[in-house]
């Protein structure tokens, strides 16, 4: 694979190294653990477990399927297996039963044993995610067995574009990023004996159903349902979205934002998260209902930064995934005692089952390693079996280059490395691990503004501090997994500005033989962008080059976003934050705003100062964003003045996360060699 092939035609070599370094020091992406990952008890001695993620091939562009199968003893774990899978997903596994899904055929398994083929029926995009729609489940008793999965429901036929016409369909809302031309999600059903497919529910009234988990050992349904509406909201990354918990047709949920259902595996309780705020994200809570009493109780509250849970290490703990602060922390929910335990740090579970965790390790320096832990196990020294060393996938990587997969790079961040702490938020800094002069700052403010940077191996910075810089990751006040995290709405472009300098002007302090503060560049997407914006603007002494992706930079038009209510809240704050009765609606636009308000939105934007700014500028566009869209981008572009160094990046096929294995590489490679221009005093040409 030639590096000209992967940048665009990029061949001038850097004065600190050739070409090809770029490509050989970046780790794409450390991959993604999918919820198909599992362990089971084979007998009293051994144990099956498969270790499934997600991760990019670079030769044929596409995220790929990696699953791993061991054999695990008490004090040995064995592989046993490699599977690799693009254009099939197999999304239910079992033991008895394999289901395999394909773009027009399911394949039904029994013991390894292909029972039948079924055609699909007609419907739109499977949704395989767990976060907002997605989810499988399957159940077996005396009388049948069934598998559910999630799709699009068909379309109406009046909205299809008839064979040779011009005319298109009349517009329907959808549910916007990453999940362009989901209307409304259903359940589908596989009756696995029969060989038939249907829909669970015939008569759905517009709403959308989605996230289903059976009952063990019934065929009793629990699911998520969101109220049908004519104006959808952006879904990915937003967890403020209403939403009720069912168990068949009676709703057991009683907040408004409810989701993620999941049964004990004896099936004596249903757990599911619930919330109530107006951010895009915030504390959760876990319910538990108990369907024999028909009560519902809250049994953890304050839960940060959980996407979904999934793991039940027996029949009474849950393992949630969860933030304290910037920690990436496994806890232990006991729905017996009703208390909660804190069962490792820098770590996250991967998957649980039978009395085990499945661990995946970090640390600041190095992608860390998978463990498995005993669930009552306290302390490290309890660990019961290392499994792998796990690294990220590399540019050179190839469809061969399994051991390639699971090795890590040579470590490129010191072990110096440290999270600075600031009054109310903390900061994650990052140093290369050789450095004989003093080293260029790179700060990296994230997006949001409700999410966080968790304190562990990044890929990103991982590239940055292999060549030669240093980085820092802010978590300003409005972060997740901080009690300040309602502070900020009505309060962006000045609070987490001064946060960001305040944590800058630290590191630069604590560590002054190290970083260079003539040498400090700001780097940052979507919000994170919005705020390198400000960062360049308002303080351009101490920030020298700017880096943007997909940012936001003009609240007054980001109306075409498809979170058009993140402009209300973020933007205006308070008025909206204390309204409970607060839902975006088509009657919410700009002409609802007066003066004054307009005034605070134009206030905030990037875009009013565009025409002072002199540092050098990259901007990073994936052109199919429903997030920001790319025109937020390109007005900021076009006003920068004409003796500012500049470059626009655009990516056709992206969009908001830029996360096409291609774009990834070429757009950070861009980013590197531009700051390697401006912070090296070197004369390459990007």
């Amino acid at each position: 694979m030639r590096i000209s092939k992967l940048i665009g035609g990029l061949t001038t070599a850097a004065s600190n190294g050739s070409s090809d370094d770029y490509i050989k020091q970046l780790g794409l992406s450390l991959g993604t653990f999918c919820a198909d990952s599992k362990i089971m008890q084979l007998n009293e001695e051994l144990y099956s477990l498969e270790i499934c993620r997600k991760a990019p091939n670079l030769e044929d562009d596409v995220m790929e399927k990696r699953q791993e199968s061991f054999i695990l003893s008490q004090n040995e774990c064995i592989r046993v297996g490699t599977r690799c899978s693009v254009d099939k997903s197999i999304v239910h596994t079992d033991g008895e039963w394999t289901v395999i899904m394909e773009e027009k055929t399911i394949h039904v398994y029994q013991e390894g044993c292909l029972l039948s083929r079924i055609v699909k029926p007609k419907h739109g995009k499977v949704l395989t995610d767990d976060a907002m729609f997605g989810g499988t489940s399957f159940t077996k008793n005396y009388e049948e067995a069934l598998f559910v999965y999630v799709a699009e429901a068909e379309e109406e036929p009046e909205n299809k574009i008839a064979p040779g016409s011009n005319i298109h369909p009349r517009f329907q809302s959808d549910y916007g990023e990453k999940y362009v031309g989901v209307k409304q999600p259903t359940i589908f059903v596989v009756e696995l004996t029969k060989g038939i497919v249907r829909r669970w529910f015939t008569d759905d009234k517009g709403e959308a159903f989605c996230q289903p988990c059976f009952r063990p050992g019934t065929n009793i349904l629990a699911y998520r349902k969101l109220p049908q509406s004519d104006l959808k909201l952006g879904a990915v990354y937003c967890f403020n979205r209403p939403a009720t918990i069912c168990i068949d047709d009676q709703v057991v949920s009683a907040s408004r934002l409810a989701r993620s259902p999941s049964w004990s595996p004896d099936g004596k309780f249903l757990c599911f998260l619930s919330a109530d705020f107006a951010t895009h994200d915030g504390p959760a809570s876990l319910t538990m209902y108990d369907p024999k009493e028909e009560r519902i109780q809250q049994i953890a509250a304050g839960l940060w930064g959980i996407v979904k849970f999934q793991h039940w290490a027996d029949d009474t703990h849950l393992v949630l995934n969860e933030l304290c602060r910037s920690t990436p922390t496994v806890s232990l929910i006991s729905t017996k005692t009703k208390t909660r335990t804190i069962f490792r740090q820098s770590a996250t579970a991967i998957t649980a089952g039978a009395g085990y965790i499945i661990l995946h390790r970090q640390r600041l320096s190095d992608p860390g390693d998978i463990v498995c832990a005993a669930l009552h196990s306290s302390s490290e020294q309890d660990i019961l079996v290392p499994i792998r060393s796990i690294g990220a996938v590399l540019g050179n990587y190839g469809k061969d280059a399994i051991t390639e997969y699971w090795t890590a790079p040579e470590a490129s961040t010191s072990q110096d490395s440290t999270i600075l702490s600031i009054d109310n938020f903390e900061a994650i800094l990052k140093l290369p691990s050789h450095t004989k002069e003093r080293c260029p700052l790179i700060v990296m403010p994230h997006g949001g503004p409700h999410s966080a940077t968790r304190a562990a191996y990044s890929v990103p910075t991982a590239f940055l501090n292999a060549r030669g810089m240093a980085s820092l990751e802010i978590n300003y006040q409005g972060s997740i997994g901080f009690d300040s995290y309602d502070v900020l709405p009505g309060n962006i472009s000045t609070r987490d500005v001064e946060d960001c300098v305040a944590a800058t002007r630290l590191a630069l302090e604590k560590f002054s033989s190290i970083l260079d503060p003539d040498r400090v560049a700001v780097c940052g997407g979507s919000h994170g962008g919005f705020l390198s914006g400000h960062l360049a603007i308002q303080y351009p002494s101490i920030f020298k080059v700017c880096c943007m992706r997909n940012p936001v930079t003009n609240l007054l038009t980001m109306m075409s976003s498809d979170i058009p209510d993140w402009l209300f809240v973020e933007g205006l704050g308070n008025k909206w934050m204390t309204d409970p009765d607060f839902t975006f609606s088509s009657s919410l636009t700009m002409n609802a705003l007066d003066d004054e308000a307009l005034a605070t939105l134009r206030r905030c934007s990037p875009i009013t100062k565009a025409h002072t700014v002199s540092v050098p500028t990259l901007i990073a566009l994936g052109l199919r964003d429903r997030r920001c869209p790319p025109s937020q981008g390109l007005e900021y572009f076009r006003a920068l003045p004409e003796a500012t160094p500049k470059i626009l990046l655009t990516y056709p096929e992206d969009d908001h996360a830029i996360d096409r294995p291609w774009s990834t590489a070429d757009h950070w490679i861009q980013i590197v060699m531009w700051l390697e221009k401006y912070l090296f005093n070197n004369n390459n040409t990007t």
